[in-house]
Order: structure tokens, then C-alpha cells, then sequence
């Protein structure tokens, strides 16, 4: 998973991937299994949340209805491999539904040949047809090394047990029934974590009769807090390795798991790692009384200063001048998590809740413009299309004009819900593909009624 700031891991990773809309989320994750040395498989984890979907109420029971919509293609082709749809159904009297902490969880297996792919999903409230979430991510099909071990992604599970082939379970692998967690969220009603790794080909160029399997929990501030050791014969050929780590007594915050494998003789090594999100709220950090138990328990208390400061700054556009101010007065990094935390606090719509809607979306829409309007020295929500897509989100529609003899490329976009209808206009103007506000119809915005003299390159 390509995790770009913690900030984002947060709403990205708790659960990992996380695309709020209308008051819907779907959890999802993914691990790459190795076939053979031309092709491997994904699984994909998905889990929804009951309580936010819409219910349907009949004679004999109430049921609930997601539906899932997935598609994979090949990156450089744009050859689809994949593009189908999944309905799920639970009702009260279904005793068969696979859940973990009430959530309607489940996975998908698709097996594919070695190269780089897409994967889009689109998730549906079945009842409710503007509860929607969607979501995009690129992954690299393993496959076996030919000269030493190779290792599947780590998996993080919620519950990992030994059964039996004929297990009907669709969580079944090699002889274990391992139960997902999407979220990757630990802690509470999951003390435990699971750890599940399929290593292959123990045995090809072992120098060592022993292969050392070391699995670490590793904290924001990069130290191991748990480390154990494991050594297995090099003479097999895979085996699947399974362990847990008893997480109960970790404050929260972000975490990771390394897994390394090593030939010591040979002096090589194979590792993955994932990502987890701790939340103990019982643990508090006594060290630091100055900072409030409540942001402790929050995502904030695990960032570093430069995170910290770089939420504000995209956060400023929707800040009041007072609280920008008060932001400069702030002088220990514990200030700042402590205000960060009131700030968003404050916007949220339904503090009667765990959700804060109106951060979510705001931070959707950086998320995108980091993703559409990133410069080679910016990131995109610090360009001017992106404070304003942070502000205003999508335009009503866009009318782009590239760069012709005379002028420079510019793009007006148009809002039709703002004031009856505003345009914000953005050109090129120094040609390292940085698109400027020059003009708008908004009020408070810049206004240049002349703005088509910036356009024209002979100026």
C-alpha cells in the first residue's frame, strides 16, 4: 500500500482505505500470494458497516444489502481482467453471515499473470442509492524468485485458526481459516493480532540449514517494542508461517510489523512489512500530563511536528484569521496536536458521533488534489486549483484551452451552485505546468476583469 503521510494512513488506514460519502464507508485491504515464477493472485478484503447502511423491513425479518462493483485491468495496456459485481445480503435471522465486530466482511481471489495492475472498487448501499464510497489502487503481481526464498505480502487478520480442508469457510487457506480484518484497526474487542505469510522456495540457494524468521512491532517514532525470533529448516520448499502479537498493553497510535527472513550463511534477506492503527484509550501516556487523555486516544498524538504542521497548513484555507493566529502562538508540538484537535472538533456536524463528516470530506478533497495538480515543487492542495477545489470541491464542469501560437493554456471553471453561478479562471503563466488564479467572479476572490492580457503571451 502506497501510504503517502500519516494523516492520510489515518483516514486511509483506519480502516487503511477508507472513501467516506454520504455518511457510508467501506474497509478494505489487499495481500499478493505468489503461483508460480510467471503468476500470483490477489486477495482482496472488504467489510461493511451495518450500522450505517439502510435497513429493509418485511413481514418475517430486516435485511440489509451491499453490493460491490470490481473491476482490475493491466496499467499499460488497459486490458480488463476483471470487471464484475457482487450483491451481499444480511438479515436478522441469518445465523451463516461472516462477520467480524458486526461487519459484513468478506474477500475475493483473483488469480493473474505477472505485471502491473489497477484495481477499482465501487461499494452501494443496495437500499440506499446515494450511499456510495469509491476507490483506486496499483499493485505489482509477486512472483518466485529463482534464486533464493520469496515471501507473499503480510496479512493481518482478526482471528487465525487451524481446521480442515472440507472447512466451507471462504476464509480457508492451507489449512487455516484466516478470518480478515480490512480495517486494520486493532485494539478493544481485538487484543490480539494475527500474522499470516505464505513463504516459497525455503530451499532454493539455501547456504544455511536454518533460515531465521524475525516479526517486530515497530512504533510512529520507528523503534521496535516486540521482537521475536523463529528458525525453520531450509529444506523445505514453503511453509506457512503464523503467529500473533498481544497488543492490549500499546498506547495508541500507528504501528507496523516487519517480517524478515534471512539466510545467515549466505547473508541475504527477504522482507514485508504492513501497516496498523493501535486504539487502547485505557492506555495513557503518563509521561506527557500536559497533553488532554482525549487527543492522546486521537489519530494526532502519533504524528511528528512536520506532519502536525503540514495538516494546518492545508487546513488553514477553511480556518478563521483568529484561528490562524492562534495556530502561530502554539509553541510545543503537544500544543498543536491539542489544537488540531478542537479545530476539527469544532467543524464536526454530528458531535454526537465517532464521525466528523465534514473533516472527512475536506480531507477527500486534498487527497484529489494531490493526486490531479501536484508541480514538481508543489503538492497540490498548496497550488491555487488545488485551495480552491479544497474549498468549492468539484465544478459544475471545466472548459480547458491549451497553449496556442500567442497564448498561454488556461481553464475556466465554472460553479453553478456558488452565488448563481461563479468562474474561477487559471493559466499557465510561467509554463512549469503550475496553473495561477487570474481571475473570478467569487466573492472575496481574486477579480481581474482584464485577465485575458495574462493569457496573451506577448505581454
Amino acid at each position: 500500500m502506497n501510504l503517502n503521510k500519516i494523516y492520510f494512513s489515518i483516514i486511509l488506514l483506519i480502516p487503511t482505505f477508507i472513501f467516506p460519502q454520504g455518511n457510508f464507508n467501506i474497509d478494505y485491504d489487499y495481500s499478493l500470494m505468489c503461483l508460480d515464477d510467471t503468476s500470483g493472485y490477489i486477495e482482496i478484503y472488504y467489510s461493511f458497516r451495518p450500522l450505517e447502511m439502510k435497513e429493509v423491513v418485511t413481514e418475517n425479518d430486516t435485511c440489509i444489502t451491499g453490493i460491490l462493483f470490481v473491476k482490475i485491468g493491466e496499467i499499460e495496456t488497459d486490458r480488463i481482467f476483471v470487471d464484475r459485481v457482487w450483491q451481499f445480503n444480511r438479515c436478522t435471522g441469518d445465523q451463516n453471515s461472516q462477520n467480524d465486530n458486526n461487519n459484513l466482511v468478506g474477500l475475493f481471489r483473483f488469480a493473474l499473470p505477472q505485471g502491473n495492475y489497477f484495481c477499482e472498487l465501487l461499494a452501494k448501499d443496495g437500499n440506499d442509492s446515494l450511499k456510495q464510497t469509491n476507490g483506486r489502487f496499483e499493485f505489482d503481481i509477486k512472483t518466485l524468485n529463482n534464486d533464493r526464498f520469496t515471501l507473499s505480502d503480510l496479512q493481518l487478520a482478526s482471528s487465525i485458526s487451524k481446521t480442515s480442508t472440507e472447512n466451507n469457510s471462504p476464509f480457508y487457506k492451507n489449512n487455516y481459516e484466516v478470518v480478515p480484518n480490512p480495517s486494520l484497526m486493532f485494539g478493544g474487542q481485538l487484543p490480539v493480532v494475527f500474522l499470516y505469510c505464505e513463504l516459497y522456495g525455503l530451499n532454493i540457494g539455501a547456504k544455511s540449514e536454518t533460515l531465521e524468521i524475525e516479526y517486530a512491532l515497530v512504533n510512529a517514532s520507528d523503534q521496535e517494542i516486540f521482537k521475536k525470533t523463529k528458525y525453520v529448516p531450509s529444506s523445505a520448499p514453503s511453509l506457512v508461517f503464523v503467529k500473533t502479537i498481544n497488543i492490549r498493553n500499546y498506547q495508541t497510535g500507528r504501528y507496523k510489523i516487519n517480517l524478515t527472513v534471512s539466510d545467515l550463511v549466505r547473508t541475504i534477506s527477504e522482507g514485508v512489512y504492513k501497516n496498523l492503527y493501535i486504539y487502547n484509550p485505557h492506555i495513557v501516556d503518563t509521561s506527557d500530563a500536559g497533553v488532554n487523555a482525549v487527543v492522546i486516544a486521537s489519530e494526532y498524538f502519533a504524528l511528528s511536528e512536520e506532519e502536525i504542521d503540514e495538516i494546518f497548513a492545508f487546513s488553514q484555507y477553511v480556518a478563521s484569521d483568529i484561528e490562524i493566529r492562534e495556530w502561530d502562538r502554539q509553541s510545543s508540538l503537544n500544543d498543536k496536536r491539542v489544537f488540531l484537535y478542537h479545530f476539527w472538533r469544532a467543524r464536526d456536524l454530528t458531535p454526537q458521533d465517532s464521525r466528523n463528516e465534514f473533516k472527512s470530506e475536506y480531507l477527500r478533497r486534498v487527497n484529489i488534489t494531490n493526486e490531479r495538480y501536484q508541480t514538481l515543487n508543489k503538492k497540490g492542495w498548496a497550488t491555487d486549483q488545488g485551495r480552491v477545489y479544497c474549498l468549492y470541491a468539484e465544478p459544475s464542469y471545466i472548459e480547458r484551452f491549451p497553449a496556442e501560437t500567442g497564448e498561454r493554456p488556461y481553464e475556466i471553471w465554472r460553479y453553478e451552485q456558488i452565488e448563481g453561478g461563479a468562474i474561477f479562471i487559471f493559466a499557465d503563466l510561467y509554463g512549469f505546468s503550475d496553473m495561477s488564479l487570474i481571475h473570478s467572479t467569487k466573492l472575496g476572490e481574486l477579480r481581474d476583469d482584464n485577465w485575458r492580457r495574462k493569457v496573451n503571451a506577448f505581454r
